[in-house]
């Protein structure tokens, strides 16, 4: 299928709030793809700049490769060209490849490369991964950098040689490096903040020249996400502060609460405030019933406080 946006396009997209929507499953623990649908129309009518099916948030590790492609493609039917759609590929090179030919037919505008599952920890044994797969395709390839499988500046920028690499997302925070790549990449490529909470660093990356960012409580108080991004984009520092004490700060501590709630209290966050999406699949734990209503009374308390309109 043809690509809906040009590369250039992909890049001031990814300058935005980039959506990375959770995968909903049944009771069953099957892929509820009519719900994804639902789901992801939710997220392309409340402002994102583009969508980011079956990555981090949306249980990459968690799915079959048969699962990605049918989320995948689900999602490329709704989003029917009104944002790109850059879909997540990697666990290993073969696989990658793979997902690669399947995406490239679903009509997806890009790929995320993630990192190899147990990423090596010589470097350029990890850049000859990524230049495996860059070069496997002509589909636009965004890097994601993680601190479990780290490359440094100039083994980045050089990756960014090729033509189809739209730039880096970042997870790992180096502000070094990422000052580095952004002076370095110019108009031409991105660097995209991934990481996790990313609001709660925004200010931080955006003052080493790094807009764009990765947003989970996008899935589920959309009105927030971008009462912040507006904030932001207007540079008034003071709602920003408002936005992050009234909300992110204590998101942040009820995320922190147990490793992989970055992903289960999103996942929680939709069930409760805009319809199933079931649990987490292992090994992510399940929200425990205490801090999902922690989450539901801040979602209201902050909504109050901020002024935000919660409208589906």
């Amino acid at each position: 299928m043809t690509r809906h946006h040009r590369t250039d396009e992909l890049v001031r997209a990814l300058s935005g709030v980039n959506s990375f929507p959770v995968t909903p499953f049944d009771a069953r623990g099957g892929l509820d793809l009519d719900r994804l649908a639902e789901h992801v129309d939710h997220q392309v009518r409340h402002g994102a700049t583009s969508v980011f099916p079956a990555c981090g948030t949306g249980e990459f590790a968690a799915l079959s490769p048969g699962e990605c492609r049918d989320v995948v493609e689900q999602t490329v039917r709704t989003v029917a060209g009104r944002l790109p759609v850059i879909a997540g590929v990697g666990i290993n090179l073969s696989v990658a490849r793979e997902q690669l030919a399947s995406f490239e037919q679903a009509g997806v505008d890009g790929v995320l490369l993630l990192p190899p599952y147990l990423a090596p920890g010589d470097p350029e044994a990890l850049a000859d991964y990524y230049r495996g797969v860059i070069t496997a395709t002509d589909l636009p390839v965004l890097l994601y950098v993680r601190p479990e499988a780290p490359l440094d500046a100039d083994a980045l920028l050089r990756l960014c040689e090729h033509a189809n690499v739209l730039g880096v997302k970042d997870g790992s925070g180096d502000a070094e490096r990422l000052s580095r790549l952004a002076g370095a990449l110019g108009e031409e490529r991105v660097v995209v903040n991934g990481m996790p909470t990313a609001e709660l660093s925004a200010a931080a990356f955006r003052g080493l020249g790094v807009g764009g960012y990765s947003s989970a409580v996008y899935n589920f108080v959309p009105d927030i996400a971008m009462a912040f991004r507006q904030a932001a984009t207007d540079l008034d520092g003071a709602r920003q502060e408002q936005i992050l004490e009234a909300f992110y700060r204590p998101f942040g501590a009820l995320r922190d609460r147990r490793r992989g709630y970055a992903v289960s209290l999103v996942k929680a966050g939709v069930s409760a405030l805009l319809g199933s999406v079931g649990a987490p699949r292992a090994p992510l734990p399940a929200a425990d019933d205490r801090t999902t209503r922690a989450l539901i009374d801040l979602v209201e308390k902050a909504r109050a406080e901020i002024g935000s309109d919660s409208e589906r």
